[in-house]
This record gives C-alpha cells, sequence and structure tokens, in this order.
C-alpha cells in the first residue's frame, strides 16, 4: 500500500479513510488476497476490517459452530407403540365437563 494518502498504522493493521477505500477499491481487495489487513475508517473511528478470505472446511465450521447453540437437534417423538397407550373412550364426551352434550349438573350442596 504505498501510494495511499490518507494511510494510517493501526494496530498491526492499516487504516485507511473511507473516500480513499471507496476510490482504491480494487487494490485494497488485491492487498488483502495477498494476506495483508486494513482497516476502514471515517473521520478516524475504525468501521470496518478488510482481511484475506478463507474458504477452507475450518472457516466453515467456525461459522456453524458459532451458532450451534441456537441450535435444538432433539426431536421430541413418541415412543413406539405410544398410540396403544391412549384410551379407547379418549375422544368420548367428558360427563363432568358443563359444555359436554351428556353434562349432567350435580345438586346443590353434593360438592360434586
Amino acid at each position: 500500500m504505498t501510494n495511499l494518502t490518507n494511510l494510517t498504522n493501526h494496530g498491526g493493521m492499516k487504516q485507511i479513510s473511507l473516500y480513499e477505500a471507496k476510490t482504491r477499491l480494487s487494490q485494497l481487495v488485491e492487498e488483502a488476497a495477498a494476506g495483508a489487513e486494513v482497516v476502514i475508517a471515517k473521520h478516524n473511528r475504525p468501521l470496518a476490517r478488510l482481511v484475506p478470505y478463507s474458504a477452507g472446511p475450518d472457516a466453515r465450521m467456525q461459522a456453524i459452530g458459532a451458532w450451534k447453540h441456537l441450535v435444538k437437534r432433539r426431536v421430541a417423538r413418541p415412543a413406539p407403540g405410544a398410540d396403544a397407550a391412549i384410551a379407547d373412550d379418549f375422544h368420548a364426551p367428558d360427563p363432568a365437563d358443563p359444555l359436554s352434550p351428556g353434562f349432567q349438573p350435580c345438586e346443590k350442596g353434593t360438592g360434586g
């Protein structure tokens, strides 16, 4: 990056203004591909970092690993034969349910 103006050293990385980065983006991308890291700043405040791209499986696994705490792998499934455990009258009307067609209110004072 010898031809870049507004270039400062930022913690071992080169810092360039946003305007300069826009005008020399192709050159910056080539340098990043060669291994350079560039900080792009606006009014001397760092906004972004241009780094070399790595397409190896390690990079992909790191990206997946960063989200693994958000993924639930267990899927709830009924146990084999669980359907047999449902009573035959499961769907029959409940006589104690006031919305059931066969509801019979209990008499006053019987508590039931």
